[in-house]
């Protein structure tokens, strides 16, 4: 099973008793990135019938990791510890998940032509997970969102060389390895990719896939470093959810957790507040953006998607009717991410052609509410 396939058979495992709250949110907010690494559902009801606590979680999970290793499978042994750190690292338990999931990974990518890149910036070091930094491909660099870590897309890599890429997978501050804070300033994470990269070869025109905050960090940087020359988003945040203290109380509180965590405590509103991006910025940044909204996404409101649509110069938004990621439609996103880097490589037949099997829509018109100078809601 590749890094995109699901498998779809048996019920929904958010239908395991959860008794405790936070684990019943765990799950929900986990499922995205289970099925996006072919983590099926029937695997995740299994494991997580036995997670009542966020201890047992961290156990569970371990142990199937541990079974698969044992197997020799350690990409899926990573993929499992992964699963087991999530959301973030709060304790012992969770750090030796992490740090098991990162040895499984170098396990298998050691075969797989890709090499870990560390980078200093900002006083601290961080990694990201690269292939192909040479000769004259384009780069991408992905970068994950608030929970995911750069673990999460090995398969991407040699994926995306496939089509001519380089390619370097890098976390958001905060998190995985990423020892940095969150904040205003975060963008410079890509700037310092970009910087290491261009050591080994060009990256002016470099594209990024920036999930949920990590495409609203890439829309940041390519205000100021015109390097970033396309993103490839899926929910990313413009403004609500850093400026507009209404939509702030109806956020998820793993959400709220996970952002806190990020930013190493505080005020955490008064410190994302200055990170809200609005018509003007967005006019402003002259990228072509392919940007695919979920229609009931829990986390990012239909207001910031109309700022796009209505601001940014060159978008291109398309709809999945699902919640936040989309995870109900992971392969049907995948196709759709491929044909977006190509569009941007500018090899528009091969696009048109996954952009079309994807059969998510493109929409089209007038956005249904307008700037009014607040808060955009």
């Amino acid at each position: 099973m590749t890094w995109y396939e699901t498998d779809s058979a048996g019920a929904d495992p958010a239908e395991a008793p959860a008794p405790d709250p936070r684990v019943a949110q765990l799950r929900d907010f986990a499922l995205l990135h289970a099925r996006a690494q072919g983590i099926s559902r029937r695997e995740c009801r299994r494991v997580w019938a036995r997670a009542t606590t966020e201890s047992d979680w961290v156990a569970s999970w371990s142990d199937r990791a541990r079974a698969l290793r044992r197997r020799g499978d350690p990409l899926g042994a990573c993929r499992r510890f992964g699963m087991a750190r999530f959301p973030y690292v709060d304790g012992p338990q969770r750090a030796h998940a992490l740090a098991e999931c990162v040895s499984s990974f170098d396990d298998w990518r050691t075969r797989q032509g890709i090499e870990r890149l560390e980078i200093t910036h900002a006083g601290r070091s961080f990694a990201c997970w690269t292939g192909g930094l040479s000769g004259r491909r384009p780069l991408v660099v992905v970068l994950g969102g608030i929970v995911s870590i750069k673990e999460q897309w090995g398969q991407f890599i040699p994926a995306a060389r496939r089509l001519g890429y380089a390619v370097a997978a890098v976390e958001m501050p905060g998190v995985g390895e990423n020892p940095l804070d969150y904040g205003p300033g975060s963008e410079s994470v890509l700037t310092a990719v970009l910087d290491a990269a261009a050591e080994r070869m060009s990256v002016r025109g470099a594209h990024v896939v920036g999930m949920s905050f990590g495409g609203h960090l890439a829309l940041r940087c390519a205000r100021f470093d015109d390097r970033v020359r396309g993103l490839v988003t899926v929910g990313a945040p413009v403004r609500a959810p850093f400026a507009d203290p209404d939509h702030w109380r109806t956020l998820p509180e793993i959400t709220t957790r996970t952002l806190g965590h990020l930013c190493g405590g505080g005020d955490l509103p008064a410190r994302l507040a200055p990170m809200a991006l609005d018509p003007d910025q967005l006019a402003r940044t002259d990228l072509p953006v392919h940007y695919l909204e979920s229609l009931r996404d829990e986390i990012i409101p239909r207001s910031d998607v109309d700022l796009v649509h209505r601001y940014a110069p060159r978008r291109r938004v398309v709809s999945s009717d699902d919640v936040h990621g989309s995870p109900n439609s992971v392969a049907r996103t995948r196709t759709w991410m491929f044909g977006s880097l190509l569009a941007l490589r500018g090899a528009r037949g091969r696009a048109a052609i996954l952009h079309t099997l994807s059969g998510l829509p493109v929409r089209r018109g007038t956005p249904h509410t307008r700037w009014n100078g607040g808060t955009g809601r």
